[in-house]
Formats: C-alpha cells, sequence, structure tokens
C-alpha cells in the first residue's frame, strides 16, 4: 500500500516555472512545545495589543500559551483563561471550548471559539460542532458573554452518524467587518459568514453568504461554499505586504490568496509534504501535521516573513504525545502582485544538520527536533529542496532511522528504509543532473553526498565537498543537486524563549 502511494507520488509532475521570480522558502522545523496530551488540538491563535503579543492554544479548554513582547515569549506554564467546557450536557459547548481566532479592537480581546456538544468520538469521530462569541478585557481571563445564549453560528440540520454541524473556523477583518470562514460538516465546503466590526462580533450580528449574497442568518441559517475548491482551509489572514487575504490548510499545508475574500487563487506547491493524513494512528503511521496557522512575529498582519505553526505527532506516536511546532516562512513577491501568480510560485523547503554526542549520529531533517534529545544544531537551513516534484527536481529523497545502530539518513531508495529501519518523511525532491542555471534564488545548486562513518555507524551529508573531508567518512550515495544556504539569508537558528 505504502509503496503504491509513492509510485503515484514519484509519477506526479507538476509542470511549474522552477526558476520563477515569485518564490517560497520554508524553514526547517522548529520546536515550540510539547509533549502534551490535551492542550495542541486547534489552530495556534494570537492578537496584539500595545507591543505585547498574546497566543493561545486549545483543546477542550484554551490556554493563554505566548504573553510577552514577540510569538515566541513562551510562557513556562500555560494559563487557564477560563474558556471552558461546560460541565452541562446541555450547552453546546459541553465538549470543548477551543479559541480558534481572536481580534483587540482597542477596548476588548473579542475572541470566536469553535465548541462541541454530544460528542461520542469513539464513533467515527462524531460531534456536533458550533462556533460561539466570548470577550476579555486583559486577553488573559475570558467571559462567555450571554452563555448559553452566545452561539454565533451554527448549521440548519444535523446528523448522529459522523461529525455535524458547523466550525473549525478562522476569521480576519475585511474593511468594516469580520469575515468569519467555517467549515461546514454536511457538504465539507467552506461556508464564510459576516459581521460589522463596529457590532464587536456579537451573537445576532452575523449573516451568512448564501447564493451570492450576505443574506442567511448565522443560526441555523443556510450557506453555499465559497472558493470553488481553491480555498485550502479556513485558517484566513491578511498579507499586508500585497494587500490580499492568505489561508492555509490541509495535511500538506498549502496556501491561497484572495484580493476580496470570495474568490481564491490556490497554490499549487504545498509548504511542506507529508505522507499521513489519516488520524487512526498505529505504529506503521507517520508523522501527521495537523491545525496550520500563519503567524507573524509580532502578531500582528502577515507581511513577506512569517510562521506556519502546527500540531505535530511523530511517526507511530499517538496523540498523547502532541506537540507544537513551526516553520518560518520567506515570501520572496513583488507588491504588484495580485495573489494569482504567486499560486504558481515554487515552495523550496530548508533542511537543517543536528549532532548527538551521545549517540554518534548526525541528522539531516526538515523536521523538528525538540530540545529533550541530546541533538544541538551543527548548521542550519543547510539545504534547499522542493516540496513537490516540478520540472528539474526529480529525484525523492527520504528520511529515515536505523533502531539498530541509532542512525538518521538521507537516501533516494526507499527499500533502504525497511527491515530494521523506518522511513520518517519525505524530505523533499533534488535534482539528479545540475540545471543550467547557476544561481537560484540567491543561492547556488550543489552537489550533494551522503557519506558514512563505519566506526561510529554514522551516516551524515556532504553539499558542495567529497565526504573524504569528513574525518572518518565516505561517500556511499549521490543524493543529487540542492540549493545550498549556508547561513541561509532569510533562516537563522532557532530559539526557544521562556518567560
Amino acid at each position: 500500500m505504502v509503496q503504491a502511494l509513492f509510485t503515484v507520488i514519484l509519477c506526479l509532475f507538476v509542470n511549474i516555472p522552477t526558476f520563477s521570480s515569485y518564490y517560497v522558502l520554508v524553514g526547517p522545523g522548529e520546536y515550540v512545545g510539547g509533549p502534551e496530551c490535551c492542550k495542541y488540538d486547534s489552530p495556534f491563535a494570537v492578537a496584539s495589543n500595545s507591543g505585547v503579543v498574546k497566543g493561545y492554544t486549545a483543546n477542550a479548554n484554551t490556554y493563554l500559551f505566548v504573553n510577552g513582547t514577540n510569538v515566541s515569549r513562551v510562557l513556562s506554564q500555560p494559563v487557564d483563561t477560563g474558556l471552558d467546557r461546560d460541565p452541562n450536557p446541555k450547552s453546546f459547548d459541553h465538549c470543548g471550548a477551543g479559541l480558534n481566532s481572536v481580534h483587540y479592537d482597542g477596548t476588548l480581546y473579542r475572541g470566536f471559539y469553535h465548541e462541541e456538544w454530544r460528542c461520542d468520538y469513539a464513533k467515527n469521530f462524531y460531534t456536533n460542532k458550533s462556533i460561539a462569541y466570548a470577550e476579555s478585557e486583559d486577553g488573559v481571563h475570558f467571559s462567555k458573554t450571554g452563555h448559553p445564549k452566545n452561539v454565533i453560528i451554527s448549521a440548519p440540520n444535523s446528523t448522529t452518524e459522523h461529525q455535524t454541524g458547523q466550525g473549525d473556523h478562522g476569521s480576519v477583518v475585511v474593511g468594516d467587518y469580520y469575515y468569519l470562514y467555517y467549515r461546514d460538516w454536511a457538504t465539507y465546503r467552506i461556508g464564510l459568514a459576516r459581521s460589522l466590526v463596529s457590532s464587536g462580533g456579537k451573537p445576532g450580528t452575523w449573516t451568512k453568504y448564501c447564493n451570492g449574497a450576505f443574506s442567511e442568518p448565522g443560526l441555523r441559517g443556510q450557506s453555499t461554499g465559497i472558493g470553488s475548491g481553491n480555498l485550502t482551509g479556513t485558517a484566513v489572514y491578511r498579507l499586508s505586504a500585497l494587500g490580499v487575504l492568505v489561508a492555509v490548510g490541509g495535511a500538506s499545508p498549502t496556501m491561497s490568496f484572495s484580493p476580496d475574500g470570495l474568490q481564491w487563487f490556490r497554490m499549487t506547491m504545498p509548504l511542506l509534504h507529508t505522507i499521513e493524513s489519516q488520524w487512526n494512528r498505529t505504529i506503521a503511521k507517520g508523522d501527521l501535521v495537523a491545525y496550520p496557522a500563519l503567524v507573524s512575529e509580532d502578531g500582528k498582519d502577515l507581511n513577506t516573513d512569517f510562521y506556519l505553526y502546527y500540531t505535530y505527532l511523530k511517526p507511530r506516536d499517538s496523540f498523547q504525545h502532541r506537540y507544537l511546532a513551526r516553520k518560518r516562512l520567506h515570501l520572496n513577491i513583488s507588491a504588484s502582485s495580485n495573489g494569482a501568480d504567486l499560486s504558481t510560485a515554487p515552495v523550496l523547503g530548508g533542511i537543517a544538520v543536528w549532532y548527538s554526542e551521545a549517540a554518534s549520529d548526525t541528522w539531516a531533517t526538515a523536521g523538528m527536533v525538540e530540545p529533550s534529545s541530546g541533538f544541538s544544531v551543527k548548521n542550519w537551513s543547510v539545504a534547499y529542496l522542493s516540496t513537490v516534484k516540478i520540472v528539474h527536481y526529480n529525484a525523492l529523497v527520504y528520511e529515515c532511522y536505523n533502531n539498530s545502530t541509532r542512525d538518521h539518513f538521507l537516501t533516494l531508495q526507499m527499500d533502504n528504509c525497511t527491515g530494521k529501519s523506518q522511513m520518517l518523511r519525505t524530505a523533499g525532491w533534488s535534482w539528479l543532473a545540475l540545471p543550467v542555471t547557476t544561481q537560484i534564488y540567491g543561492m547556488v545548486p550543489r552537489k550533494t553526498v551522503i557519506c558514512y562513518n563505519a566506526q561510529k555507524q554514522d551516516h551524515s551529508i556532504s553539499i558542495g565537498m567529497n565526504c573524504q573531508e569528513q574525518d572518518g567518512y565516505e561517500d556511499v550515495e549521490a543524493l543529487g543537486f540542492v540549493l545550498a544556504a549556508s547561513p541561509s539569508p532569510y533562516h537563522t537558528q532557532p530559539y526557544h524563549t521562556s518567560v
């Protein structure tokens, strides 16, 4: 089954102009928090007020996770905001109250939270979803104003056979309105509702978009999907560098762009490529990426450099060990772009090199490495690979781990990831042959070789040089050519700051 899946992937050939004037660089994975069983089950939401950034995570309850001058100011202990599941089984938020989006309007933090009730997750993940209003004066302690009559979005009908209702939302300010994008679980389409900012987004002020107009009430009103399949997710933000909206979603998170919030252009390439999308975890499962969100360092509108945040599960791990991780994004764009041309831009993902003295293990990875693992950064963003197979990028690189020798390694041969080894993820696509262009995106294509030290039983990576220049190592496999950036002009070594 897995081999068949990769056969399909390898046969895909996306015809994107590789050397476009527009491109996106994605840094290696960075650790933010975890492992936790019960705090990372929603998109990471932020709000900024007078230079102070507040960030929130949620599962059944909502927690203040960041509080400081930038989004990296993580609290040593998350703070319960009081936005919690209601013990009353008749309440719409009996099974959960997760703050998916929040806005500071100069007076109050106004939050729109995802709520669930009548849940039976063992039955095909069944739950009934809706969206409700909460507010806070300090961004720390929230109240469900008017509860239980604080619901702002609900579905016209429901079922008891599978997930139902309308929720899993995101919101953004567009002109005089809050635009709220939500998932309609009856059709699995994305719906849209709006409320005047001057109304505070309170209950009774929302209308749903239906058949070309905002004409239906937020509660039990009808709606029609928007985006024509080009809107990748409900997490939507303002991209000030272009004056457009940007959304992100999907198991392999992908961005979409819109000039007006209604017409959307989907990027052809994902920000990162994953092979796992199923939430039914087994020991054979790969790593899982969920709940993507786009966040700026200062918690304000996005510019050309910002973060992709996501919930992360390691290969073979369970939901009892969830992480919050991020990757830094750089958009090389023109102010005249309208989003449509950026939708065809190439996306290149960065690889970092880590080393563990205790394990004598060199680890070249695009993924997250947690601080407690014993690894330290050796070279950050040493190389960039394509996130899908496109023109010139035609060699899929696998990232594997040998359980017997405790050795991480990259390879072009999937068979090398069997037996005592397991495949962790796909690192990206490299060139098998050197392209004619000598410099691309300010970086130089370099021949890349996998090296091996038999005494240490350690694989390492060599870019633009022979393995013999590393003491005790020899060439074992050519990986083709990658774009080398050492140091990267956009991706600096990660840091994790507690306050």
